[in-house]
């Protein structure tokens, strides 16, 4: 790890003198006899003062860290790589936890908003490198000024929150978007913006994760905030958090159905194995603490998602409709159907029905893109809401219908992640029934600029999938019986 960090920390020219040493000391030393005496003219190599605080603190020596801190009490806060990163930055990308920590204690706020060469504050550095926990420790050291945030520093912290979310650290981007608000759709370096982030980001949504039947008896019986006293049969339990040899507890309460066996049996296992000292162990068995971290960014994905979209409608009720950036809510939306999260799409849609009727991409609306990436969930919202009929008659730039939608195959449908492709086209073919006995006969047999119906469409972009699943069948001796439910959907798609 060390010598990696200190490989990446030089410039071409001192990676070749390094690039085939094995050692972090001795690669240390070779650089510090080639580079501390050297007169670089008015090149600052000030940092090159602070050699060996770089060194404690790439191998995670906290004694020789604070040592230094109290010779050099502004070292803190000074550039120690030539790319301008603080000790912090370089505590933060090695995940030297004690060293962080000891150095958030000794930093103003100030300090701890000190960017390095490529623009990066510790915090930053903590989000792109997954470090959750120095998150922790450092965001509720910072603090912005109002204005300035909005003024000046729009991008930087919006960099920060679609960072917070690509990374389901939900505490953090709950927090800045309940300061600023405005911030939903600004866009950071990248051009992306938080609601764009949050749209690609499937697993912080109850949707994108599948459980097994037991664990949703937990999953539905956790409550995240504690309620108050009541009289219902419940149980607490003090869900153990093991970090550094330290255990804090977080209390999830289950509440029992005495009428299901199967959940009451769990209840009444963990209640009575989580308490002795192998509770740890039970714990990790049940997943009972993946599935309350799981449900905590379900939660929280749900707040803040609810966030966004009260800005954005106040924005639109504010600007007659005519909000300047309204292209990054279509995207966003677009993505959110493209990944299959129903609840974004359905909290867009309450947001603004008029959203119903935009055009996507290649002029799709909502109704087209949910067929085109088959998902069930969001093309039954949006068949069962009033303007089903308006938006079935829809066509894109090729004049493809809603019909066309099932004939085209894309490298993002549920279908291409299926294995066995005459399980792929079993369920495409039940997309294409299903599709249409409930549509207009009239645009069963329109055709599209090429010429082509859909079912001709169909069976022109699925022939190569066909001829593999008869291989299959052939080559395999098991049943390929599949329900329609595999897929999404199932006898209730027929009768919407």
């Amino acid at each position: 790890m060390a010598l990696h960090v200190i490989q990446t920390s030089c410039g071409p020219d001192a990676f070749s003198k390094i690039s085939t040493i094995r050692s972090a000391d001795t690669a240390w030393q070779t650089l510090k006899r080639k580079y501390l005496p050297a007169d670089t003219g008015d090149i600052d190599n000030s940092y090159l003062q602070y050699a060996d605080l770089y060194r404690a603190v790439l191998e995670g020596n906290l004694i020789a860290a604070k040592d230094f801190f109290v010779s050099q009490p502004e070292a803190v806060r000074k550039a120690i790589t030539y790319k301008g990163e603080t000790a912090l930055h370089i505590a933060v990308t090695a995940g030297r936890d004690a060293i962080v920590e000891e150095l958030a204690r000794r930093m103003s706020v100030e300090d701890l908003e000190i960017e390095d060469g490529d623009g990066y504050t510790a915090l930053m550095k903590a989000l792109v490198y997954g470090r959750s926990k120095l998150v922790s420790h450092l965001y509720p050291s910072i603090s912005w000024n109002h204005d300035l945030v909005l003024a000046e520093k729009v991008r930087k912290v919006a960099n920060l929150l679609t960072r917070a979310i690509y990374t389901t650290n939900l505490d953090l981007a709950l927090d800045l978007i309940k300061k600023y608000p405005s911030l939903t759709l600004a866009l950071d370096d990248r051009g992306e913006s938080p609601f764009l982030a949050l749209a690609s980001v499937r697993p912080a949504f109850r949707s994108g994760k599948r459980l097994v039947c037991w664990k949703k008896w937990i999953y539905f019986g956790m409550h995240i905030d504690q309620p108050a006293p009541s009289t219902s049969s419940e149980i607490r339990l003090s869900i153990p958090n093991i970090e550094n040899g330290r255990q804090c507890n977080q209390v999830v309460t289950i509440e029992l159905v005495p009428a299901v066996l199967f959940r009451h049996l769990v209840s009444v296992t963990v209640r009575k194995y989580l308490l002795v000292p192998a509770k740890s162990i039970i714990s990790n068995l049940l997943g009972i603490k993946q599935l309350y971290d799981m449900k905590k960014i379900h939660t929280q994905s749900k707040v803040l998602l609810s966030c966004m979209c009260k800005e954005i409608q106040a924005s639109l009720i504010h600007t007659g409709g005519q909000l300047e950036n309204i292209g990054g809510v279509y995207d966003a939306i677009n993505r959110a159907v493209r990944n299959g999260i129903p609840e974004f799409v359905y909290a867009a849609v309450e947001l603004d029905p008029r959203f119903l009727e935009n055009k996507y991409n290649n002029s799709r609306n909502l109704l087209m893109l949910a067929v085109l990436y088959r998902h069930y969930k969001i093309f039954r919202h949006i068949w069962n809401l009033d303007m089903k009929n308006i938006s079935a008659s829809y066509v894109d730039r090729s004049d493809n219908n809603l019909l066309h939608m099932t004939g085209m195959t894309e490298d993002s449908t549920i279908f291409n992640q299926i294995s066995g492709a005459a399980l792929q086209m079993q369920g495409e073919l039940q997309w294409f029934k299903g599709v249409e006995r409930i549509i207009n006969p009239k645009i069963k047999e329109a055709t599209n600029k090429d010429g082509l119906t859909p079912r001709e469409l169909f069976t022109k972009n699925h022939k190569n999938m066909m001829e593999k699943g008869e291989k299959w069948m052939k080559d395999t001796s098991s049943s390929c019986t599949v329900s329609p439910s595999s897929y999404g959907f199932n006898s209730p798609f027929l009768k919407i």
